[in-house]
């Protein structure tokens, strides 16, 4: 138990020094906003009712049962949210 928290421990400090090193031009960071973008009214609106609705449509998708087919479901429902909450921002 131990070394596995050292083991993380080194991983997260090589981690930091590795995002350290990287300047704010470097690919992976790239185009990526610097802060939060702030909603207008009906933009929250919008998501909240999308993920209202999502989340009502989970609920019964989830009670279907547990298989494979369920789950990439959810996971298909969830990336559809995400993109719909996306298009709202965009």
């Amino acid at each position: 138990m131990e070394q596995q928290r050292q083991n993380m421990t080194h991983s997260i400090s090589e981690a930091r020094t590795v995002s350290e090193a990287r300047s704010p031009n470097d690919v992976p960071l790239a185009g990526l906003p610097r802060e939060a973008r702030q909603l207008t009214r009906e933009q929250a609106l919008q998501i909240g009712r999308i993920k209202d609705q999502g989340m009502q449509l989970h609920d019964v998708i989830a009670a279907c049962g547990h298989s494979r087919e369920v789950s990439l479901a959810l996971t298909k429902l969830e990336e559809a949210l995400i993109w719909a909450c996306k298009h709202v921002t965009g």
